[in-house]
């Protein structure tokens, strides 16, 4: 709203990006921890996640965390291969380094700030 509001104060054309965050939620009555590891890597990596409804983060039942994270770990490698470092995994990768380090820099803040 602050944004809109200041581009319309000064007649500034301006396009917002109003996507939410959208969690995917794993109850237990889930029966099939494969088909739903493939359905959420496909959302979350279409036009390299780069969509207004790529899940943003998985609540999962305590019953099926083990089991979820297990078949979440096999269908990335089946998309990516078990190497994401190499050089000829189709993973999408950050632009340059200055970005990659401007990301790591925000790990590290987020993490010293607990």
């Amino acid at each position: 709203k602050i944004v809109a509001r200041a581009a319309a104060d000064t007649l500034s054309p301006v396009v917002l990006e109003l996507g939410g965050k959208s969690p995917v939620v794993i109850d237990e009555n889930i029966p099939e921890m494969d088909v739903m590891a493939r359905r959420i890597m496909w959302g979350k990596t279409i036009n390299c996640g780069q969509t207004c409804v790529a899940p943003d983060y998985v609540l999962c039942h305590e019953n099926h965390f083990d089991g979820f994270t297990k078949s979440l770990v096999k269908r990335v490698e089946e998309m990516f291969g078990a190497d994401l470092s190499s050089p000829m995994s189709p993973y999408s990768r950050i632009v340059t380094t200055a970005h990659a380090q401007r990301l790591m820099d925000m790990v590290v803040e987020a993490e010293a700030a607990g």
